[in-house]
């Protein structure tokens, strides 16, 4: 899998009739390019989808060909229907105020180029009240002209009020409703009217109006309801009772109009009045972002969000709070979420869900109330969101330190994936789809382990190392996989730092462990796992093996320093010897370029 592989050198292929071709200049590159243009304006006739192609492409465009696209848009709109200039005139629009917002970038139309846009514009403009403001209230945020960047988000504000403000007093609340669903993001007109309404029964009324056009909510209510509260406090809280009361209200709108209230005690209390089954839905569909409380307030709302069964929002929302939770809400976070799963797989298709999960189970790693062998259980289970196979472990991990002080789960790991040297050869017993996501997480386990039993800092304490290797072995034995056991166990022994004392590796307590094992395939294994973490390397085409020689060099050099320790001796020098061997490999591959040439 690490190996390199470079193609034979191609044919090299020369068009027939190369010689008697015309040579390309930049004048006749801008020719064809304005003769594209020319055809281009013309296909697009009084098609307005064409047409937005065409706008869309303008700034790409040469000054003259710009010139020319203008002109022939120009002619061709005055033919289309209402509706089509309407739906033009939004897509010119947008592309003029970008254009005057972003004057000083490279790509931007002048604003002598711009003057015939604008003429065009004020010709096609729509009569309605507010449709030409609607570009205020989209999803994404507008380009306004003339607004540095530090109070863009000001000044949209203070045009969303004058534009719901002059439709409020020029056409009623009816026109406002409407406009609101005509627009992409109905809540950015909802805040709006919230905030620019005489009274709170003004508000109410607009509320109400809204729930009863059979339009989608869309965050209109809540975000109307959230201004008025800013403005009226309490008394707005008192009108929403007495309309629910009355049945003017349903339960579902009320959840609407609360959904942006504060994220606090207070709006939790106020809903709880309501009744269990109002409270309920509230912690069902609140998403848990913005909560507004520390200590008990904050284990308040983590424990509703767990009754109402939607981990999800605490991960998605708090996962950077975690060190707030208590451990007894993180694990049952863990458990509600492992259910959540199982009954929706297609969660764990958000690219950043392990990300998050990192900061649950760093939260986790060494609070004294969470046993090791807990954490590293869970951690386990969810090993497949929080590591690559094979990766690098975690030096925090639970689970690696756990791996590190347990033998019976390093060899129950092993089991996970390998058969009995006893059954090897036997007919293959069915594997469910469980076994085989288990030795999955197993082999990304097993692969990314690197933490050295006893070490701690720059020391390694032999006597733990040397219990958990004969321990490991022993258990491994009564299991009948001792030696790919063994070879695991080189293979993490591979990540060990170079000795303190005298700079070689590997660090003498494994120097130790070595020939008090005399174990051969520890040793294999250690020699697989060093080979292994090399990695990807580059070199130039014809270097051939002299970076394998200089390692093998290396390694020679330091077991010459190595006569106390024969096995470590030896172990190195055949390490020596697959370098030596890469390089002949690599060798043989530059003569053979070099023939081939």
């Amino acid at each position: 899998m690490s190996d390199t592989s470079f193609q034979s050198v191609s044919p090299h292929f020369r068009d027939a009739g190369a010689a008697e071709r015309e040579t390309l200049t930049w004048k006749i590159l801008y020719m064809t390019i304005t003769a594209i243009v020319s055809l281009t304006v013309q296909l697009a006739g009084t098609d307005p989808g064409r047409w937005e192609s065409v706008l869309d492409a303008l700034g790409s465009l040469s000054p003259s060909d710009r010139q020319l696209v203008i002109a022939a848009f120009s002619k061709a709109i005055p033919t289309m229907s209402e509706l089509d200039r309407e739906r033009l005139w939004q897509r010119l629009a947008d592309l003029v105020r970008r254009h005057k917002t972003y004057a000083d970038a490279d790509w931007s139309l002048s604003s002598e180029e711009l003057v015939p846009l604008d003429k065009i514009l004020a010709d096609i403009a729509p009569k309605e009240a507010g449709t030409q403001d609607q570009y205020l209230f989209k999803e994404t945020f507008p380009d306004i002209p003339g607004v540095e960047p530090e109070n863009a988000f000001t000044r949209t504000e203070e045009l969303r009020r004058d534009v719901v403000a002059r439709i409020l007093q020029e056409s009623g609340i009816e026109q406002v409703i409407r406009f609101a669903g005509e627009v992409e993001a109905p809540r950015y007109v909802g805040a709006a009217f919230g905030l620019v309404a005489q009274d709170i029964a003004t508000v109410m009324y607009g509320i109400l109006a809204w729930n009863n056009s059979g339009k989608p909510d869309l965050g209109f209510s809540g975000a109307a309801s959230s201004t008025a509260y800013q403005r009226f406090g309490v008394n707005w809280a008192d009108l929403i009772r007495t309309e629910f009361r009355e049945g003017t209200l349903t339960e579902r709108q009320l959840q609407d109009i609360v959904e942006w209230w504060p994220h606090s005690r207070l709006t939790w209390d106020w809903i709880a009045g309501f009744g269990d089954d109002a409270q309920r839905h509230f912690w069902e569909r609140r998403r848990a972002w913005g909560i507004q409380a520390t200590g008990e307030d904050f284990d308040y709302a983590i424990d509703n969000y767990l009754k109402a069964e939607r981990p999800e929002f605490i991960i998605d929302a708090l996962y950077q709070r975690a060190e707030e939770t208590s451990t007894a809400d993180l694990i049952r976070l863990l458990e509600s979420f492992e259910k959540r799963i199982s009954q929706n797989p297609k969660q764990l298709n958000d690219n950043v869900l392990g990300f998050k999960m990192r900061f649950i189970f760093r939260a986790l790693q060494g609070r004294d109330d969470a046993p090791l062998a807990v954490v590293a259980g869970w951690e386990y289970r969810y090993l497949p969101l929080l590591r690559e196979t094979w990766s690098s472990s975690d030096p925090h991990s639970a689970l690696d330190r756990f791996l590190a002080t347990s033998p019976e789960f390093f060899v129950q790991v092993i089991s996970h994936v390998f058969r009995a040297k006893a059954d090897r050869g036997e007919p293959k017993e069915s594997v469910s789809p469980e076994m085989q996501a288990r030795a999955r997480t197993s082999m990304t386990l097993l692969e990314s382990f690197a933490t050295i039993p006893g070490e701690s800092e720059a020391l390694i304490d032999f006597p733990t190392l040397d219990t958990w290797v004969q321990e490991t072995r022993r258990l491994a034995k009564e299991a009948d996989r001792l030696a790919i056991t063994e070879q695991y166990i080189g293979k993490m022994l591979s990540h060990v730092r170079s000795d303190p004392d005298d700079g070689v590796w590997p660090h003498h307590a494994i120097r130790d462990g070595l020939e008090a094992w005399r174990s051969d395939e520890i040793e294999l294994g250690i020699n697989i796992g060093k080979l292994n973490s090399r990695g990807v390397t580059t070199r130039a085409p014809l270097d051939g093996g002299k970076q394998e020689r200089a390692l093998a060099s290396t390694l020679r050099e330091d077991a010459s320093k190595l006569n106390a320790w024969p096995r470590t001796k030896l172990m190195l020098i055949r390490l020596a010897e697959s370098w030596e061997h890469s390089a002949d490999r690599e060798d043989r591959r530059v003569e053979e370029m070099r023939l081939r040439e």
